[in-house]
Parts: C-alpha cells; sequence; structure tokens
C-alpha cells in the first residue's frame, strides 16, 4: 500500500527527500562502475534493498503514528459533539416541559369542553349550538 507523504507532513517530505538523493546518489555511474568493476553487482543490488526497506520501514512507522493521532482527535471531536447533544429526559406523565424554563409543569386544564356531536361552537358565543 503506498505511503501517503502529505499526510506526513514536513518531517515526512524532509525523510523522503533524504531517500531519494540517496537512492539517486547509490545509482550514480561512478558507484555502479566501481561495484561493477570488482564484480560484485549483487553487493550493489542488496545495499540498495536495504536503503530502500530502510526509508520504507521509517516511513511506514511515521504513517501509522500520524494515524494514531488523527484517530485520537477524531474520538474527542465526536467526544464533545455528543456531551452538546445530550437530552434531558422525559417529563412524567401529567406534566409538559415549559418551552421558557425548560423544567416540567403541570398540564393546565382545557377551559372549554367539546361540544356533543351534532354541534359546533359558535365563534361568536363560543357556546355549542
Amino acid at each position: 500500500m503506498p505511503i501517503d507523504i502529505n499526510l506526513l507532513g514536513e518531517d515526512g517530505k524532509r525523510l523522503f527527500k533524504e531517500w531519494n538523493e540517496k537512492v539517486k546518489k547509490h545509482n550514480k555511474y561512478t558507484v555502479k562502475n566501481k561495484y561493477h568493476k570488482e564484480h560484485n553487482m549483487d553487493m550493489w543490488h542488496k545495499e540498495l534493498n536495504d536503503l530502500n526497506n530502510y526509508y520504507r520501514k521509517a516511513l511506514k512507522a511515521m504513517e501509522s503514528e500520524k494515524k494514531k493521532e488523527m484517530k485520537e482527535l477524531e474520538k474527542a471531536v465526536k467526544e464533545a459533539e455528543n456531551s452538546i447533544k445530550t437530552k434531558k429526559p422525559r417529563c412524567p406523565k401529567g406534566t409538559r416541559r415549559s418551552k421558557k424554563s425548560g423544567n416540567c409543569e403541570k398540564k393546565s386544564m382545557q377551559s372549554r369542553k367539546r361540544c356533543p356531536n351534532g354541534t359546533r361552537r359558535s365563534k361568536k358565543s363560543g357556546k355549542c349550538e
């Protein structure tokens, strides 16, 4: 899986740049030719692989640390959101929550009862007709 250099920040970019410089230096003609003249190209390949493995492991460790930090930050943000959104418990029967105070208050009884079937309340007088 590729390593995300942008996630690592300045330290990761610096380490990646250092890795590229060392690989370029190792791949130069003068270094390769030195190993070639000694008939020791296997050693050159081994050193290149060791170099790559070292920097890959270092970058991977750095990436895993950053991911842990990101998870911890996300967890802290979720906890903060949850603490803000806490609901109050329900009011007991016969009470309701007041919009002004937020406390449970007794319901007021209705002042008017329903009209019997077949009649309706007059708007002017307020009586059943």
